[in-house]
């Protein structure tokens, strides 16, 4: 196969076979894993380097990335050779780069929505999601647009249908009857004149609800 380009920074190309892993690295590289790493790297390149430590010179981060260029079966890789002052900060530095990433939440809406529309641009294997996986995103972001833009104000009148103002949250939507959009828009008028601004509008309705707004709204109704 064709050596994958490099876009990443890097000390050093370093033949494959002379890196050697730290065998008290603590996560596992399951097939998988593995598989979809080097099809990653075989399509994209190299996005990423392999980080050896110059004071012991096992790799510190990026053992799956090592594991993936044999798989493909590289001669070379890209290295960032990097300075650690113990081997406790070395440890330290291997560990919390298997931790991290677990650390982080998706938002599924925007990750469903971003697959339907990178859907047909590129294999979606590519993100690192399975099949399954792709097929269930793909489906669920066809469910959230077929929320519907109009609902019908009076359900036993086919003929009175209208759009409904709501409040929209990624792809949820709360619907609001025109004495709430009502409310609403004093209460956004009034929070700004008092603040300059909406941030942290939402605390407050979420701790407080409208009720510091409720005596101010009734008397610019009345002034107006």
């Amino acid at each position: 196969m064709d050596t994958p380009q490099i876009y990443c920074s890097h000390t050093d190309i370093v033949a494959t076979d002379s890196l050697i892993e730290n065998p008290r690295n603590p996560n596992r590289h399951p097939e998988d894993q593995i598989i979809a790493l080097a099809k990653i790297i075989r399509h994209q390149g190299w996005r990423n380097p392999i980080v050896v430590s110059r004071r012991s010179g096992f790799v510190v981060k990026g053992h799956g990335r090592l594991l993936a260029a044999r798989m493909l079966g590289l001669d070379s890789v890209p290295v960032d050779y990097q300075e650690y002052e113990n081997e406790a900060a070395e440890w330290a530095d291997m560990i919390a780069d298997n931790k991290i990433a677990e650390l982080s939440n998706m938002d599924e809406q925007m990750l469903n929505t971003l697959m339907q529309e990178l859907e047909g641009e590129i294999d979606l294997a590519l993100t690192g999601f399975d099949d399954a996986a792709i097929s269930t995103m793909l489906a669920q972001a066809e469910d959230i647009e077929d929320i519907p833009e109009a609902v019908p104000l009076d359900a036993d009148n086919d003929i009175t249908v209208t759009t409904m103002p709501f409040i929209a949250y990624g792809a949820k939507k709360a619907y609001m009857q025109p004495d709430e959009v009502e409310r609403f828009e004093r209460m956004l008028k009034n929070y700004s004149a008092e603040h300059g601004n909406y941030n942290g509008l939402v605390l407050e309705l979420l701790e407080y609800g409208d009720s510091r707004f409720r005596n101010t709204t009734t008397q610019n109704t009345h002034e107006s």
